[in-house]
């Protein structure tokens, strides 16, 4: 960790992809992540289902921006 503060949560792990070039155009719609990771990981779909389908309609594209993002910056940091 070189002095750094390590993550403790997967919010902060997000939050900290989102302030790192080039992921930083995200905005902190990655957050929102984290939440949804924690619903499905502790199986309480039946009481957040609305939630779930929220996410689906309003903050997936942010999943296809981090893939693009993700896609490019792998591409130039080949070895």
């Amino acid at each position: 960790s070189e002095g750094r503060n390590v993550p403790q949560t997967y919010c902060q792990v997000l939050e900290l992809i989102e302030a790192t070039p080039p992921f930083d155009t995200l905005d902190g719609r990655l957050r929102h992540l984290a939440g949804l990771r924690n619903l499905m990981a502790h199986e309480y779909l039946d009481l957040r289902f609305r939630r779930i389908r929220r996410f689906v309609e309003t903050d997936a594209d942010s999943i296809a921006e981090l893939s693009r993002i993700t896609g490019k910056w792998s591409q130039r940091n080949r070895p």
